[in-house]
């Protein structure tokens, strides 16, 4: 599908300048005002159209307004940035690394006044300036329902086949071509937080235009200029330019970036390295865990819940920091000894970085998992017999629930399950204390690093214009590429036991669908993902058969055409997807490990374990790489 890249930058948009000699261009704009506000046309706000105007490049209004304003150091600089803005965008979009043919249309592409780098040619077709108004001309109509239904005692399919046909007429009624009207989007959220079950429904419906349709207008005429209405209420913008600030990854050349370790081996987390550490005020660290003393006591923590849960409730920022303070008086310390993730997977792997500013520790690279799970015992600790109790959950509401013995893993996760469906399945879970000289033996370690090197990988080919899917199994080669596909059916729900289950269908994009960037898939089976939380088995499935081509505790990834990672709560009708599996540590393929994280432990006894490659890739560690030598 059409990458779209949107810039706060046109004829409107207003250039500010700031107290200490700065000058900000964007995003805000005088929008549709600009014949009342801009100065070339009478008014008094500084815009992108007086900056071109002022500097001879477009002839609009009245020159005689800005001409006091040619060569003076606030256009300059503004012009400047406006160049910046271009070039950074026109960089984003990029297919490649060569120079790229610009067209500008539009009204607001007047703007450009200058040589863009990377730009071999900038053309500028007749009526250029038209494109905005046949824009809204061709445009396909949609119509949408967002609605949320009971599903007690209802089948599921049933709901959605008429929520679907009110989306339809939702659109024709909005003025599309009821012929060519069809469904382009489908989520179905189910809501846990709710007395009865429930699912909230978003479906949109799109078409062309009907020749004799009369558009309404969505705002009031008032003297000619069309003004948004605001119940008399003026609303106020924050001009704070802290506000629209970049990913501090998306102004660096990747591959030059180094990060910063200490001579002592200690890791000083970046906004580059993780935009966790935007706006923390103190210092994340990561260290090896060979730099720590053996008797040190690590305590972990993950989310607990089901991730559906993620839309419709926020987390507090404190439910972490009450897991753990819920499991350190039985070890009789006021704070942990370092932290360490109990999963790498999704935001978990940034939970510890964040509470270990509450505590003043570091953050050990590594993990209990290499990988997501979503059940309590399924840690390499435990899998080599190390105790989970006690633990404990928190809400971030002031409620804690912890458990200091049980007879079994099967009952502590029941029994955590039960208090997660009463604290709303969006709670973090801390278990027992661990000693770093039992972690080095059981832990999974260097998986910090290991997400850090795959991160700078995708972010080095969206710079560079290759491949992503080839990025990532350089980063993490130890996995391959299973299949490429559009996302042609999601079936979610929360199941009783308080997780996200459901299964994903998948069809092959073939070579005559692809687009620019895309892997050609030459199977022509569709695939099945089922999940629980986490995706257990991938299949190919024609028909009623059935062919499993990789299972747990391999790792079945699904991930966007812009190298994001799509967890389940993520995945929805129309996505054009990579699937991709990766083996998973060692200590899942022995006995033990199979029994507690192989497909039998989901249900699926007669299904066998089948992987995607032999040998596990153990990743050099970031502050071995980058320490001062």
């Amino acid at each position: 599908m059409p990458e779209v890249l949107c810039l706060g930058l046109g004829g409107g948009t207003k250039v500010l300048q700031n107290p200490h000699g700065s000058v900000t261009v964007g995003p805000e704009s005088v929008g549709h005002r600009l014949l009342s506000e801009a100065l070339v046309f009478g008014g008094k706000t500084l815009t992108a159209t007086d900056v071109a105007v002022a500097e001879g490049k477009v002839n609009i209004g009245d020159v005689a307004l800005v001409r006091h304003l040619k060569g003076t150091e606030t256009i300059q600089k503004a012009r400047q940035e406006i160049r910046t803005i271009l070039e950074r965008g026109v960089d984003s979009m990029k297919l490649s690394a060569e120079d790229a043919v610009l067209v500008l249309v539009g009204g607001g592409s007047i703007v450009q006044m200058d040589e863009v780098k990377g730009v071999a040619k900038i053309i500028r077709p007749p009526h250029f300036d038209c494109a905005n108004a046949v824009g809204a001309a061709i445009a396909k109509v949609s119509g949408q329902i967002d609605t949320i239904e009971i599903l007690e005692g209802r089948d599921e399919q049933e709901i959605i086949q008429p929520t679907k046909q009110k989306a339809i007429e939702a659109a024709i009624e909005a003025g599309a071509d009821r012929d060519t009207v069809k469904i382009v989007s489908l989520e179905n959220l189910p809501l846990e937080n709710s007395a009865v079950k429930a699912t909230r429904l978003i479906i949109k419906a799109a078409g062309m235009l009907r020749v004799d349709a009369l558009l309404k207008a969505t705002a009031e005429e008032t003297n000619g200029v069309f003004e948004p209405t605001t119940n008399g209420h003026k609303p106020e913008v924050d001009t704070k330019s802290d506000d629209y600030a970049t990913s501090a990854s998306a102004l660096i050349k990747t591959s030059d970036y180094k990060p910063e370790v200490t001579p002592d081996g200690t890791w000083l987390v970046s906004e580059v390295d993780s935009r966790a550490a935007l706006h923390q005020g103190k210092q994340m660290r990561v260290v090896d865990i060979n730099t720590m003393p053996d008797d040190t006591l690590v305590f972990g923590t993950s989310t607990y819940g089901a991730p559906a849960v993620v839309s419709e409730r926020l987390p507090s920022g404190t439910e972490a920091i009450d897991a753990i303070d819920g499991v350190l008086p039985y070890f009789g310390i006021a704070k942990p000894g370092a932290l360490i993730a109990d999963e790498i997977g999704g935001m978990n792997d940034l939970r510890p970085l964040l509470t270990s500013i509450h505590y003043d520790v570091a953050t050990i690279d590594g993990d209990y998992m290499g990988r997501a799970y979503p059940r309590i015992y399924h840690s390499t600790t435990y899998v080599n017999g190390l105790p989970i109790v006690p633990c404990a959950q928190a809400d971030g509401m002031g409620n804690t629930v912890a458990v200091s013995k049980c007879e079994d893993p099967i009952r502590l996760e029941k029994l955590q399950r039960k208090a997660a469906l009463e604290l709303g399945l969006l709670s973090q879970m801390s278990q027992s204390g661990m000693r770093v000289g039992d972690l080095k033996k059981y832990a999974v370690l260097g998986s910090t690093s290991l997400a850090w090197y795959i991160g700078r990988a995708i972010y080095q080919a969206r710079q560079e214009k290759t491949s992503i899917v080839d990025a990532i199994l350089r980063a993490h080669p130890c996995g391959r590429l299973l299949y490429t596909g559009k996302i042609i059916d999601v079936r979610r729900f929360v199941s009783d036991g308080g997780y996200t289950e459901g299964p994903v269908r998948l069809r092959a994009i073939g070579a005559e669908e692809r687009e620019v960037g895309e892997t050609v898939c030459t199977e022509t089976r569709d695939m099945v993902l089922p999940f629980q939380n986490e995706y257990l088995y991938a299949a190919l499935k024609d028909g009623k058969q059935e062919e499993v081509i990789c299972t747990v505790p391999d790792l079945i990834s699904l991930i966007g055409m812009d190298g994001y990672a799509l967890g389940t709560q993520d995945i929805k009708y129309g996505l054009r997807v990579n699937v991709m599996a990766f083996v998973g540590h060692p200590h899942w393929y022995t006995e033990r490990g199979l029994e507690l994280g192989g497909p039998g432990d989901f249900g699926y006894k007669d299904m066998k374990q089948v992987s995607v490659a032999p040998a596990f890739y153990d990743p050099p560690r970031v502050t071995d790489m980058f320490r001062p030598r």
